[in-house]
């Protein structure tokens, strides 16, 4: 099952699209309509981000396109949060921009308690970086990964790839939080499934 909350779409001050709240289920067929350039692909095309497609494949270079970061991330400010469910509880991947790299974070709660409470909806406002926002809810008390800054290693935290968190103990910690299948379970073939 893929679901969004309050799922919104900006590039600068445009605003695609807000407060759209979808279940999709199995079995059942699904249709995404909209005028063009409303965001429907654009939205697609990060579910298998979530699931650890690399980004820059996931972009068309032709025709003078932007790579994935300047598309989806063109400031310091701008982010992507997933939320997702683990053995564990709720937690939040964070996709952000640190320079000219995507940059990953994962954090310990629900996005409306971390990422989009009120409180971090008005610090981010007057502060210029994703970064720092990280650090304010760290210092609400969730707990708040390091710095990822490879997919490859976002990916293994996500499956809990016990042949690369073997690798990095730090990562294998962060896996027995923030993996998906929890502390015992690896996803091998998810990658397969983010195939584009």
């Amino acid at each position: 099952m893929i679901a969004t909350s309050n799922l919104e779409l900006r590039f600068g001050n445009r605003k695609l699209f807000e407060d759209v709240n979808v279940k999709f289920t199995p079995g059942n067929c699904y249709g995404l309509i909209g005028a063009n350039g409303a965001g429907k692909t654009s939205t697609l095309n990060l579910i298998p981000i979530f699931y650890g497609a690399r980004p820059d494949r996931l972009m068309d270079r032709s025709a003078n396109k932007l790579n994935f970061t300047d598309y989806y991330l063109p400031h310091a400010r701008s982010m992507i949060v997933f939320e997702y469910n683990t053995p564990m509880g709720l937690c939040c991947a964070v996709f952000y921009r640190n320079q000219d790299k995507q940059c990953y974070r994962f954090i310990q709660g629900s996005a409306s308690e971390t990422v989009f409470s009120k409180s971090s909806i008005e610090f981010h406002k007057q502060h210029k970086t994703v970064k720092s926002l990280l650090q304010e809810i760290e210092m609400k008390g969730y707990y708040v990964s390091k710095q990822i800054d490879n997919s490859l290693d976002y990916v293994a935290v996500l499956t809990n790839d016990k042949k690369r968190l073997n690798r990095d103990f730090k990562l294998r910690d962060l896996a027995s939080i923030f993996s998906l299948s929890g502390k015992g379970h690896e996803l091998k073939h998810i990658g397969a499934s983010t195939q584009i």
